[in-house]
């Protein structure tokens, strides 16, 4: 069973790569769709378990680069650690051997294939602490949560070998784990004081159906910008936007919080009173918000030249952020393949 159970969790994170010579649209719906499936199972399946405590996954994002099959991402590390599926990444410098330290730490699930040379990962960015209701908000106060609970002063002491390193493995010391089931608790009651066992039941249901079919929502990631050139402004522009952060439960968080409201407003579907009640934003500043988001629709060549030429989305205001990021999202959607923006009036 244990064997099975590994097994499930390792096919999870085989993705499956667009074949060669898919249109550029059918290849972006490809990787829409399965890096969302696995952030979704992620979600709402599995638990992230350290020290006997179990962890709802909140908020995670993906990043892939898989040069021969339509999937570029430049803001993806492609570190040779991500060049197969399945293991926990902590972030290096670089392409080099040395962890990264102070804010800049995090830790992927990969998704790479060294087969087909590509490379990259799951990023847990927040979590949540059933047993204390406590969310870790951040990759890097996350990697803290993880040394702290496994009592490791640090990475090097965390990975040392023989640290299997694969996310199932409780070996690794922390790892994922199927959600309890319904039947799961009427087992764990059968030994129950009988008069007390009703009451058990309905308290443990209560926490298992918590974090149950709860919707997920989608945003282009946290933190992307323009500012980096290379290898285009084409290749930053086709993926800065890209839809790969996912989140449930969007209240509990506040980092983020104004690309959330983003991918609402694409969504199209959800009221502003809905965007006020699942994010806590100020209602007053909705209409704002949605002016801005059209405006870079209504003009994106400008805005995104604004951009360019300093302005970036990392800097800029809410407001700001929103307009550019609606620009980008238009150009990326419309853009003819292979198709070069046109830098006109645009600082080198």
């Amino acid at each position: 069973m244990v064997e099975q159970h590994d097994d499930i969790i390792a096919k999870l994170f085989d993705l499956p790569l667009a074949k060669e010579n898919t249109s550029s649209e059918a290849t972006r719906v490809h990787y829409e769709d399965h890096l969302g499936r696995i952030a979704r199972s992620m979600m709402e399946d599995y638990d992230l378990v350290m020290g006997g405590k179990r962890y709802t996954m909140l908020e995670i994002e993906a990043y892939l680069t898989a040069p021969n099959h339509g999937h570029a991402d430049p803001y993806c590390h492609g570190h040779p650690r991500q060049k197969r599926a399945g293991y926990w990444f902590f972030h290096m410098a670089g392409m080099s051997e040395s962890f990264r330290g102070g804010s800049r730490k995090g830790v992927d699930i990969t998704i790479g294939n060294p087969k087909h040379n590509s490379a990259g990962g799951m990023l847990i960015r927040a979590v949540l602490d059933q047993s204390t209701n406590k969310v870790v908000e951040g990759p890097s106060l996350l990697v803290d949560e993880i040394l702290r609970v496994c009592k490791h002063k640090s990475l090097d002491s965390l990975t040392k070998t023989p640290w299997p390193g694969q996310c199932w493995s409780k070996k690794s010391l922390f790892y994922l784990e199927k959600k309890p089931s319904s039947s799961d608790l009427n087992n764990e009651e059968d030994d129950e004081d009988i008069a007390s066992s009703t009451v058990t039941r309905r308290i443990k249901r209560q926490k298992l159906d918590q974090h149950k079919n709860k919707t997920v929502y989608t945003s282009c990631r946290v933190g992307l910008g323009l500012g980096n050139r290379s290898p285009s402004i084409e290749a930053r522009l086709l993926f800065v936007g890209r839809p790969y952060r996912f989140v449930m439960e969007p209240w509990l968080l506040k980092k983020g919080r104004i690309w959330t409201i983003f991918g609402m407003f694409e969504q199209q579907t959800i009221s502003n009173d809905n965007i006020v009640r699942l994010t806590g934003v100020t209602k007053s500043l909705l209409p704002k918000y949605k002016d801005e988001f059209d405006a870079g629709e209504k003009d994106p060549n400008d805005t995104i030249r604004a951009c360019l030429n300093g302005k970036d989305i990392v800097s800029g205001s809410a407001q700001w952020k929103l307009r550019v990021m609606a620009a980008v999202r238009w150009w990326e959607c419309h853009a003819k393949e292979g198709e070069k923006f046109k830098l006109v009036g645009v600082k080198k």
